[in-house]
């Protein structure tokens, strides 16, 4: 036949064909054995299901040799060239004539529509032409895919005799050495009437003669296949056997078909010089000489199997290396021979029959590590979406993975807290947001560890600066409420720092936050301060070692416990809302002098909540009446009694005692003791609520923490007296506000009810005021409701801007954007036309402010990242091969930078969001007594005058430093002349040794 495309599919049509004849005999075969089957066959069943699936498969393939046929016959027609010759060159000479002779034909308009006409229906045949010669190539997929299964001959192409090739293709068009030419030649080779058969002493002579190709490439590709069976020893060329192939044969009884096999195969062995599995055992009488010898014939081939011809050596070098390279490869003794004794009775009569075994296959071994791959792959998922939620829900300790990370441990809750269940489990200690301490926290968590990991991959020098706060939801349902509120806002306002920073370090370096988690009631503040310390002291994390510390936001012993373990490793803290004088003292020593204040302390917020509350405000910030807080005679404090349940009143109270309470009751007995200095009475409670306390403080005590009084008892009380109190201070928590201002509006006496007696609060309450706006508003016509911010809970009032240049209204817009972006995050978007609404889970912005401004403190006290003296390229070189910056790499180094930005945070002076920041070394504890405080009214709504909008909060009075030199002057506030001022340096230490009480 000729090598041509047309024969090329009409042998793969007879061999589809041929293969679709074995198909049907099969599945008949099937037939048969099924129907003819006693037991249920279900076995059956499935080899009839695939006899004629195979059935319909080879139909359909040898269906399409029609179709191989067709795309044959167009695509020796339509070529390129034909279309060039026929159309394409005629057309585009017919179109240039018509445009040149156009012009003079035709003129003006005519003249150029007919070119436009002309050349359009020029692109139109081109495009025709490109899509009908698209179109059949891509149906030649039909002419080259019935060839897959026969490329294996194109590995054995050095085999077939060229010059018989080249006599057998002709005129063929196909290109030598494609698999689909050498499958139509080796056909040609099968039915040639002189290269068909072979002789046994073939190649022993030099006028002998080569095997026949046909034959030679089945024996090869034999031995190849025996050879990826049996033969591999690597996973890559697949599975290896115990057992190796074996070919018994007998020689007396080999007739010369057999023989010419057995030499065939040993000739093609010697020819490849290549190692193969394949066994061949013969039997024979010692007499007759061996089919196979056990010397190698090298002269059969004289050339080695990559030879080409070219050299020039003898015949005996040749010879010599030849022996040499077959004796390397193949061995120099290969063949065994043993006599072989007749068998005994007992092992004649033994079946030897060996049951089959699976041998894993290279297909095999692909099988089973794509399914390695897809059970890894499943038990990650199943890991990622299943397990680690589920861990979540159980309170287990993991971040993104399926284990605890470094750093985080799995505790008891507060043993001693009074709504501790029992066996209840919370995680405390560090993390840089891989886990999340409750839901609520997640998407600022969220924010802050995007910003982290962000810092991390800069490769920038950078420095971590660590919180500290509670965390962790109360066991109580809405207990944690507010308390959490709190620290998110803490939260989103250093998340904002935080960004703000890393966006534009300048010459500074970016910032990493290491949040530390607590536990419920600061309990195990002490635990997660110890491993603040610990990375700190490893200098192996180089600039992941804590050189600063904010939050410790609330006045508690544990806190104070944690500042000082700490301040025992030299880091700079700032405060953010902790207002007890001597939150940073152990025992009877002075205050830390690593901690520093932002927010003014109990005995600041008490004596000028005590002067208002004496002498009053006036306001005229509206239009009506005056709704100033009017002047006091009489007073009542109340707080949050910390004394744990069980704990016998009789005994002395220990200051250390880990669930003691410091904020509430300080601030109760500082407002009073001012109250009193300023000339007003303290209420005569009941002795048997009373207690032991200071005139006009009264402690409460919630369910399950011992016998005292509870909060409405106490109100009871105060509401009944014939004679009550002007006013009453709240100096408690704001988880506690909501139950006693309900009972406070519910009140059965009319002292209560109708709004007889003023309520000014603490800073705590904001969060509460600040979303129950309508409620107040609903009950400010019936009495008011006064409180002291540490910050705004909104943009009215703000002073200063930051040091950024970013104003209040700014600052609040951009955190409530930082709250949509936490929602988006989470899942849990509510925007509605681009404005976030009120909600319950929303941050205090009163904490969001003073956790901003505690950031900012931090960073513009950060020293300068000293110059590398390397170029950019050069920085980037040393990060591609994991080399960062020197900044923090060795203990000399970060306790360089650490006792400077210690001594930078002492001289910080600046106008922040809260107001003046600055801290007075003179003063134990670095309070800055001249700090803003502001009095404010919660309820009517209506416009005010200082921000002309309609609001619910308004400023009655600011009083304290705005600015370093800018102090506030109005009558009710104490005077001061700003810093340096030696009457203010004065009164100050007067105030000092004024007592403190408990």
């Amino acid at each position: 036949m000729e090598n041509d495309s047309r024969s090329q599919i009409e042998v793969i049509g007879r061999l589809r064909e041929a293969r679709l004849e074995a198909a049907v005999e099969q599945r008949d075969r099937a037939l048969e054995e099924a129907s003819s089957a006693t037991d249920d066959g279900r076995g059956r069943r499935w080899t009839l299901l695939y006899k004629r699936a195979l059935v319909h498969w080879r139909r359909a393939a040898w269906s399409a040799t029609a179709v191989s046929r067709w795309v044959t016959r167009v695509s020796e027609k339509a070529t390129f060239g034909l279309l060039d010759e026929k159309l394409l060159t005629p057309l585009s000479f017919l179109v240039s004539l018509i445009v040149a002779a156009t012009p003079f034909a035709f003129l003006g308009l005519a003249a150029q529509r007919l070119n436009e006409v002309a050349q359009r229906f020029n692109d139109l045949v081109s495009l025709a032409s490109g899509f009908l010669l698209a179109a059949v190539y891509l149906l030649t997929v039909f002419f080259f895919l019935p060839w897959r299964p026969y490329l294996w001959l194109g590995d054995y192409r050095s085999t077939l005799d060229e010059g018989a090739r080249k006599s057998s293709d002709g005129t063929g068009t196909g290109r030598l050495g494609r698999s689909r030419v050498l499958g139509l030649h080796l056909f040609n080779e099968l039915h040639h009437p002189d290269r068909d058969t072979g002789r046994l002493e073939a190649g022993r002579g030099e006028k002998g003669t080569l095997p026949p190709p046909a034959h030679r490439i089945a024996v090869s590709a034999l031995l190849d296949d025996l050879h990826r069976l049996y033969g591999a020893s690597s996973l890559w060329r697949g599975g290896a056997r115990d057992a190796r192939p074996v070919l018994i044969y007998d020689q007396r009884e080999l007739g010369p078909v057999g023989r010419y096999l057995v030499r065939l195969i040993e000739d093609e062995r010697l020819r490849r010089a290549l190692p193969d599995p394949l066994l061949l055992v013969q039997i024979r009488d010692g007499e007759r000489p061996a089919l196979v010898s056990e010397s190698i014939e090298s002269a059969r081939y004289g050339h080695l199997p990559e030879y080409d011809g070219s050299a020039k050596t003898s015949r005996e070098v040749r010879a010599w290396l030849r022996d040499r390279h077959l004796a390397g490869t193949l061995g120099v003794s290969r063949v065994l021979t043993t006599k072989v004794a007749p068998l005994a009775r007992e092992a004649r009569e033994r079946r030897w029959h060996t049951p089959p075994a699976w041998v894993p296959t290279r297909s095999a071994w692909a099988t089973r590590a794509l399914g390695g791959c897809a059970v890894l792959v499943a038990l990650v998922v199943f890991a990622q979406e299943v397990v680690n939620p589920l861990q979540k829900d159980l309170g287990f300790c993991v971040g993104e993975g399926v284990t605890k990370p470094r750093g985080v441990f799995r505790v008891d809750r507060n043993p001693d807290g009074p709504d501790t269940v029992g066996g209840a489990k919370e995680c405390v200690g560090v993390t840089y947001g891989e886990v999340r301490f409750h839901s609520r926290l997640d998407g600022v968590i969220e924010l802050i560890r995007e910003q982290n990991e962000k810092v991390d991959k800069s490769g920038e020098p950078y420095v971590t600066i660590a919180h500290m706060a509670d965390m962790s939801a109360s066991t109580k349902e809405g207990r944690e409420d507010y308390a959490l509120a709190g620290v998110q806002g803490e939260l989103f306002g250093m998340a904002r720092a935080q960004r703000e920073r890393n966006e534009d370090p300048g010459d500074r370096p970016m910032i990493k936050l290491l949040l530390g988690n607590a536990g419920e009631g600061w309990a195990h503040a002490e635990t997660t301060a110890e491993e603040i310390v610990r990375r700190a002291r490893n200098e192996r994390l180089g600039m992941d070692r804590p050189i600063a510390a904010v939050g410790f936001g609330q006045s508690l012993v544990p806190n104070g416990v944690a500042i000082q373990k700490i301040s025992e490793a030299f880091i700079p803290m700032v405060g953010t809302t902790a207002t007890y004088d001597d939150v940073a003292q152990s025992g009877h020593r002075r205050h830390s002098e690593f901690y520093f204040p932002l927010a003014p302390s109990n005995s600041r917020i008490a004596e000028q909540a005590a002067r208002w509350a004496r002498h009053g405000v006036s306001w005229d910030g509206h239009d009506g009446p005056d709704l100033g807080l009017p002047s006091h005679t009489t007073a009542v404090a109340i707080a949050h009694d910390p004394l744990l349940a069980g704990e016998d009143e009789g005994e002395d109270e220990d200051e250390e005692e880990k669930g003691h309470e410091q904020y509430g009751p300080h601030l109760a007995e500082r407002f009073m003791y001012f109250f009193e200095r300023f000339r007003g009475d303290a209420w005569e409670a009941p002795e048997e609520i009373a207690g032991s306390e200071p005139p006009g403080v009264l402690l409460y005590r919630r369910g399950g923490e011992g016998d005292g009084p509870t909060l409405r008892e106490v109100l009871e009380e105060v509401c009944t007296s014939n004679e009550p109190p002007e006013l009453l201070y709240y100096a408690g928590r704001s988880q506690d506000f909501a139950e006693f201002y309900e009972e406070f509006q519910e009140s059965a006496w009319k002292t209560c009810n109708e709004g007889k007696m003023t309520i000014l609060g603490g800073d705590d309450v904001s969060k509460y005021i600040s979303d129950e706006g309508e409620l107040f508003e609903s009950t400010s016509k019936s009495h008011r409701v006064f409180y002291t911010p540490l910050a705004p809970g909104d943009s009215w009032g703000v002073q200063g801007d930051g040091g950024s240049g970013l104003d209040a209204e700014d600052f609040h817009v951009e955190v409530r954007e930082l709250v949509e972006e936490s929602r988006t995050v989470k899942g849990e978007s509510r925007t509605v036309k681009g404005e976030p609404p009120e909600d319950k889970e929303d941050p205090s912005y009163a904490h969001a402010v003073m956790g901003y401004d505690a950031l900012k403190v931090v960073t513009r006290a950060l020293p300068l990242v000293e110059s590398e003296g390397k170029g950019a390229w050069a920085r980037e070189l040393l990060r591609g091969v994991g080399v960062g910056p020197a900044f923090l790499n060795s203990d000399e180094r970060y306790e360089k930078e650490r006792d400077e930005l210690h001594e930078e945070i002492k001289k910080t002076r600046f106008t922040g969001l809260s107001g003046y920041i600055a801290f007075d070394s003179e003063v134990d504890g670095n309070w800055l007594e001249e700090r803003m405080m502001q009095l404010v009214l919660a309820g009517p709504y209506m416009r005010n005058k200082d921000t002309d909008e309609r609001q619910r909060q308004h400023v009655i009075q600011r009083c304290g430093l705005r600015h370093a030199d800018f102090p506030e002057q109005e009558p009710e506030c104490r005077e001061q002349k700003g810093r340096g001022d030696e009457k203010g340096k004065k009164d100050e230490q007067e105030r000092q040794s004024a007592p403190r009480g408990r």
